[in-house]
């Protein structure tokens, strides 16, 4: 039955449709894996089984099977592979695999390769998992004003916007209503340059998208220096607090540790200013100091648990600040350790 149904398939057919075993037959057979199909006008991409592999719409791991087992028995990759994948890129996982698998193999001649940079969609209901950025500028927000939208009313119509400066990705808020974070860091109309890996929060978390670009072919393997907390302006006071009443019932996104210090000091220190003014104008605390104390409890949960996210822990773990002595050693912790970012990994 297998060899009759292989009978019927060649090579490019196999590929496309993800059969492992017909595949691998037909190379022992002595089928080549750069075969040029017979019909190549049929198709719209080059004539190799590697490109079918590219092409297939309903991508599996079985394809990504099939491309290293192409590639083990000689098959050649080219930039047409890389251009074929980007046509059909649907599914996250597969297509970012195999597309690092093409990047691993490719001619490695002086020549320069560009490949596509994409923004895979982490959160958020829109009918695209990886957005291809081509065409600058690209908005994000609402259809018909925007190139992606996502169904969520705190997404405004053109929220955000990413854009080329140079050889360099960079993202801005366009005056949305909720706003726009790069790593729980947020931005203003300026704009943001874009590194491997950043996360590109919309209102708050609504909407995650993770950059991805191909650094091993890019001009100068990574022409902009890696953007971290640590290399942009350190948070001051005054933005710490605006922030923290920004972000009052916000317990989803992410905090440095300057955001973190900064709300306590503002906390303790106006509860501390106004303990202190009871007893000298009234002479006895009449409950004021414990209004504003309630009224400022809220935000310092929150900045906690933002800070706890940063740190790759669950906001949950802030319980242990309520233990005596454990809980402010605590405290003290969560202030001092560095994320992988705050390193500038």
């Amino acid at each position: 039955m297998i060899i009759d149904e292989l009978a019927q398939m060649d090579i490019h057919q196999a590929a496309y449709v993800g059969n492992v075993e017909a595949v691998e037959r037909l190379l022992q057979r002595g089928v080549g894996p750069n075969t040029p199909h017979e019909t190549d006008a049929d198709w719209i991409s080059g004539p190799t089984p590697l490109h079918k592999v590219c092409i297939a719409w309903a991508m599996t791991p079985k394809h990504i099977e099939i491309a290293k087992l192409l590639i083990k028995n000689g098959a050649k990759v080219n930039e047409s592979h890389i251009s074929d994948l980007t046509i059909e890129m649907t599914n996250a996982e597969p297509s970012i695999s195999l597309m690092k698998l093409l990047e691993d193999n490719m001619d490695t001649s002086p020549k320069t390769v560009s490949l596509p940079s994409t923004l895979v969609v982490e959160q958020g209901e829109t009918d695209a998992k990886v957005i291809i950025l081509r065409n600058m500028p690209y908005v994000l927000g609402k259809l018909p004003h925007a190139d992606t939208g996502f169904d969520n009313d705190y997404i405004s119509k053109r929220h955000a916007e990413v854009f080329k400066e140079g050889p360099a990705f960079k993202v801005r808020d366009l005056g949305s209503s909720n706003g726009t974070s790069v790593n729980g860091i947020r931005i203003g109309a300026e704009g943001q340059v874009l590194r491997k890996g950043d996360r590109v929060e919309l209102a708050g978390g609504q909407v995650v998208l993770r950059f991805e670009t191909s650094e091993p072919y890019m001009i100068a393997r990574n022409p902009y220096p890696a953007i971290s907390p640590r290399s942009q302006p350190m948070v001051g006071f005054q933005d710490a607090v605006k922030r923290g009443f920004q972000g009052y019932f916000n317990f989803t996104d992410e905090a440095t540790r300057a955001e973190y210090w900064w709300w306590h000091l503002f906390h303790f220190g106006v509860v501390f200013l106004v303990s202190l003014a009871e007893v000298i104008f009234l002479g006895v605390a009449v409950g004021l100091a414990f209004l504003v104390a309630a009224f400022l409890f809220i935000p310092l949960l929150a900045v906690r648990a933002r800070r706890l996210h940063h740190i790759g822990m669950s906001g949950w773990w802030q319980l242990l600040m309520l233990v005596p002595l454990l809980g402010l050693i605590f405290v003290i912790w969560v202030g001092v350790k560095e994320s992988d970012s705050e390193r500038g990994k």
